[in-house]
């Protein structure tokens, strides 16, 4: 029976926070939804824990997965059971707020748009489950009701990390089916680029100023907590992406230049970081070497080098790199590798100040 929302939940060694997630989803105040649980091979209680949900509440399908397959094809297979007009996402470690559905549908029902993008509260937890702070991030409250309207917003939402995650957004689902819509295979990035892919079709966009989802992030477990080898050469491929949409749509300016070498410079000095970690496997020689990769990187050349950062670190990194300090550069990561190591919570706080400057 066909439903407004579609809401898929991948669940991977979750059954701390399964029960919690569930319940944030089946308690909206808008409850013409259904919830698909994809346990993707979990190891621990999930699927025991979502089959009892399931015998809670009709309005819950779960699919059981032999093997891990990942977060990228779990959601796809959840998309192939959807029925609802449109489909969102949700983390089984994470929660929304009860009435998020409600204010969504409320403001797609008078704008009409292709989908809709929201805010989040980012909740920094120690090892022991304690919350330390939590962060507040925002769009701009705005309907955006033409193609090229949609695709100018792309930036401006990426350069406040908003437009990257997938449970942030309620897509209509005929687009996907549509143009045949899925996540590919990465080990980071799966998100931005199912995205980059949905905003190519959709006419038309709702942006509402509200955190609903509560986006928790622990010391163990994301993928964004654990070493990725690839992670700069992923990154790269993401602005090198934005870049060429940018091209491809006239939308390359000054601006939008200065935007790019914010992002590009960003995940630079995260790789800085990341090379100091042991399993990096990176000695004194591989780190200078890849400073000097940066300071020749088509990226930094043509939009790094112009861009006008805010934050003091990003722009310690640009001069470094364009006046061939390697030894500079290297100290910057190697002090945001320790802080980020040891003062976890002053780490979170100062990413908190970068994504908003």
């Amino acid at each position: 029976m066909p439903v407004a929302i579609s809401v898929i939940m991948p669940v991977y060694k979750a059954a701390s926070y399964l029960r919690a997630a569930a319940a944030s989803v089946l308690g909206q105040t808008f409850s013409d939804l259904e919830l698909i649980l994809v346990v993707d091979g979990s190891p621990d209680d999930s699927s025991t824990i979502a089959d009892a949900i399931a015998r809670e509440d009709t309005r819950v399908q779960v699919l059981h997965n032999a093997q891990n397959t990942g977060a990228g094809k779990a959601r796809n297979a959840g998309m192939a059971l959807a029925k609802g007009e449109y489909i969102t996402f949700v983390d089984a470690d994470d929660e929304i707020d009860l009435t998020l559905y409600a204010t969504v549908m409320q403001r797609l029902t008078a704008s009409g748009a292709d989908c809709a993008v929201w805010g989040l509260t980012e909740q920094y937890f120690d090892k022991n489950g304690e919350l330390l702070r939590e962060n507040t991030l925002l769009p701009q409250d705005k309907d955006l009701l033409t193609p090229e309207a949609v695709r100018c917003s792309i930036l401006e939402l990426e350069q406040v990390t908003l437009f990257g995650y997938q449970w942030n957004h309620l897509y209509r689902r005929s687009i996907i089916e549509q143009q045949g819509i899925r996540f590919e295979p990465m080990v980071l990035y799966e998100d931005f680029f199912f995205n980059l892919k949905f905003i190519r079709h959709a006419c038309s966009q709702s942006q509402l100023a509200i955190a609903g989802y509560r986006y928790a992030k622990r010391p163990a477990g994301s993928i964004t907590t654990r070493f990725v080898p690839e992670y700069f050469d992923l990154s790269v491929a993401r602005v090198e992406s934005l870049a060429n949409a940018c091209r491809e749509w006239g939308l390359l300016d000054p601006k939008s230049s200065d935007i790019l070498g914010r992002i590009f410079l960003r995940y630079s000095l995260s790789a800085l970081a990341r090379n100091c970690d042991a399993r990096s496997g990176l000695d004194r020689a591989g780190r200078k070497a890849f400073v000097t990769r940066l300071a020749a990187h088509p990226l930094f050349q043509a939009f790094g080098r112009q861009a006008r950062p805010t934050e003091y670190t990003l722009r310690v990194l640009r001069f470094g790199l364009d006046h061939h300090m390697n030894a500079l550069a290297r100290l910057l990561g190697r002090l945001i590798y320790l802080v980020k190591r040891e003062f976890v919570d002053l780490y979170a706080r100062r990413t908190q100040i970068k994504r908003n400057s």
